[in-house]
């Protein structure tokens, strides 16, 4: 039986001026001294097990803070200023809750050299077709997201120019098939990486691992804008937490709310029974008499 494939990588390489890095120098000056040795430890954890990329749970804030002997916490607030500096690449973390970015996928590919071919997620990844590397889909049936680097193109100009026409003129034909599937696919996760970017910028923490199911489940009901709304009234009403929105939400979707003009009609007929209670009480606005 053919020996599995290794995955992962058995040590990666630090730049040399991985403290000078000004991405680096930003965490450390908002999050205190013991931020490199967070990002390090999370390093170690992304190029030993998939080799470009970690899916982010709460497990990880609790191994990272476990092995370390720090706070859960400070390993969140460390990720948080990570991906606000672009340490971690910001949109296929909203996307998907993946940590990756291109320069750990740029050390990856390099390490894994001597491999004929690397399987990769096609939708984690975000190295430019310039940079190189081939990517190919031939030989693959069991799932559209997975193609392999093929790292024979690497470090030759000629071979990878002819291999990348091949792949684009293959790609151009899915898409003519596919058109209409991908756009609707494409937009569904630009509003779920919208609401989840919003509710960082506005709430002033990353969203738990549920919430990206949660707001999925109400696209299918209501329209973006409801959402976005619904995380305005929490932070106005300083109830900065997801299950406060969650309430809201689910309040919203049991009443049929589906888009704004729905939400207005809601609370003016909210303001009307206000009113209606107010004035059947007869002893409400009454002067008093001498």
């Amino acid at each position: 039986m053919a020996r599995p494939q290794k995955i992962g990588l058995d040590y990666f390489p630090v730049d040399i001026n991985f403290l000078k890095d000004i991405k680096v120098r930003k965490i450390i000056k908002s999050c205190g001294a013991v931020a490199p040795t967070i990002l390090l430890s999370i390093l170690s954890s992304i190029y030993s097990d998939h080799g470009y990329y970690i899916e982010w749970s709460s497990d990880v804030p609790f191994m990272v803070a476990d092995e370390l002997g720090v706070s859960e916490d400070d390993v969140t607030k460390i990720v948080e200023k990570a991906i606000e500096t672009g340490f971690f690449n910001k949109d296929v973390f909203f996307r998907y809750s993946i940590l990756t970015s291109s320069g750990i996928q740029k050390r990856f590919i390099a390490a894994t050299n001597r491999r004929t071919r690397t399987r990769i997620i096609k939708n984690y990844w975000v190295i430019a077709d310039d940079s190189g590397v081939c990517v190919d889909n031939n030989g693959v049936n069991d799932d559209n997201n997975v193609v392999y680097v093929d790292n024979n193109g690497v470090n030759d100009d000629r071979s990878t120019q002819s291999k990348v026409k091949k792949r684009k003129v293959k790609e151009s034909k899915v898409k003519e098939s596919k058109e209409e599937y991908i756009a609707v696919v494409v937009t569904r996760e630009e509003e779920i990486a919208k609401i989840l970017a919003y509710y960082c910028e506005t709430i002033g923490s990353l969203p738990p691992p549920s919430a990206q199911a949660a707001v999925e489940g109400y696209l299918d009901h209501m329209d973006f804008e409801v959402i976005r709304d619904s995380i305005e009234i929490a932070a106005a009403e300083n109830k900065r937490t997801w299950s406060y929105i969650n309430g809201i939400l689910k309040s919203r979707k049991g009443s049929g709310v589906r888009n704004m003009a729905d939400v207005a009609r809601q609370d003016e007929e909210f303001r009307k029974r206000k009113q209606t209670k107010k004035s059947s009480n007869p002893y409400l606005d009454m002067e008093d008499e001498e």
